[in-house]
Order: C-alpha cells, then structure tokens, then sequence
C-alpha cells in the first residue's frame, strides 16, 4: 500500500494524473469531485492495514502518522516542481479524514470481532 501512495505522489506528470483519477472516478462527478473522493480513498487502505496490523499502537497514533503521511505528500510536491504537481493543502485534509474514517472502521471492526469471538484463556 506504501507503494501505491508513493507512486500516487511521485508520479511525475499532474496531467497523467487527472487522466487517470477522470478515468477511475465514478462517471456522474466532475473532475473536481473524482479528485475529492480519490484523495479521501488514497490514505485509507494503509489506515486500515497500519489499524488491524498493528492493534496495540493507539487509533489516533495512526491518526497523526497518516496526516503526517498526507503532508509529506503534499509538501514533496511543492518542493520539486519538475514533479509538474499542484500542492493543495485540500489534500492533505482530504486524505486525512479518508484515513481517518478507514481508522474508525478498523477499530469498530475490530471491536465487534472480538465480542464475536472472543479469545479462549487456558489457565
């Protein structure tokens, strides 16, 4: 998933870029919108695995490390320009919150599993 999101970000043309996010994106939403609901996606897989792998590390540890993520996205792009990438500050909040929500959902889904089946002690 890391992979994936340093891809997303290091791709060196802006224009390939909206190409691909107009071509994925649900068919009824401009390109704004598409880049809206694929900039709240992109963090939210790596969320949910960092979340459900790593279960004894806090939700909102995971919370700051993803905005962290997000930022440093966001500030590789500014900082080579030869990327031809627009660094918003949009991005970061809408990556966050995507992985914000995947984060809710690990522990919520976690929590349920663990009522559902919950661990046997053979002492």
């Amino acid at each position: 998933m890391l992979v994936a999101v340093e891809v997303a970000v290091l791709w060196p043309s802006g224009n390939d870029v909206a190409q691909f996010k107009d071509s994925v994106g649900p068919w009824f939403l401009s390109l704004v919108g598409k880049d809206v609901i694929l900039n709240f996606i992109l963090m939210a897989p790596l969320a949910f695995l960092l979340t459900v792998g790593w279960p004894k590390v806090k939700p909102w540890i995971w919370a700051i490390a993803i905005t962290a993520l997000s930022a440093l996205a966001e500030t590789i792009q500014w900082a080579f320009p030869m990327l031809h990438r627009r660094s918003l500050f949009a991005n970061v909040v809408e990556n966050s919150l995507g992985g914000w929500l995947a984060i809710a959902l690990a522990v919520l889904l976690m929590s349920w599993a663990s009522k559902r089946w919950p661990q046997h002690n053979n002492h």
